[in-house]
């Protein structure tokens, strides 16, 4: 429900970005997703494997990589925050707020990780998840 009623929310945002109600549906069921807003609906029609095997370059945290020169992590953060309390005072859900998840691997570089840890700081946030993948020929040693 917290995704869903935050992604109504970005959409209020961003109305120049539209959604079918089939990608809203699919982006419900996403496990992760890290694109600027305006490429989340032609990653939402993708199946899974698809979506995995694309780039997904990351969800901008500079105003300059959003086409809405906009920190649209922070947005993320900040609609995220709202439909929870929202949620939670409707007694929709039961929550202890929400946990944020950054996805990195070695190529991503440090000027981008601090920009990321910098919003996550800005809003209050000093515990996340911080998630890397080691790929499959590292650990197999092929």
């Amino acid at each position: 429900k917290v995704r869903t009623r935050t992604l109504e929310k970005m959409i209020l945002q961003y109305p120049s970005v539209p959604f079918t109600d089939v990608q809203k549906a699919r982006f419900k069921n996403m496990e992760e997703f890290g694109v600027p807003f305006q490429q989340l609906p032609a990653l939402a029609t993708m199946e899974k494997e698809e979506r995995n095997s694309v780039g997904q370059i990351g969800i901008p945290v500079d105003s300059t990589a959003s086409q809405f020169n906009r920190n649209e992590l922070s947005d993320w953060i900040q609609n995220a925050r709202l439909a929870d309390v929202e949620l939670r005072n409707e007694n929709e859900i039961v929550s202890d707020g929400i946990s944020i998840s950054v996805k990195g691997d070695g190529k991503t570089n440090y000027e981008t990780m601090n920009k990321v840890i910098s919003t996550l700081t800005e809003k209050k946030i000093n515990k996340f998840n911080l998630i890397t993948m080691l790929e499959v020929s590292a650990i197999t040693g092929n």
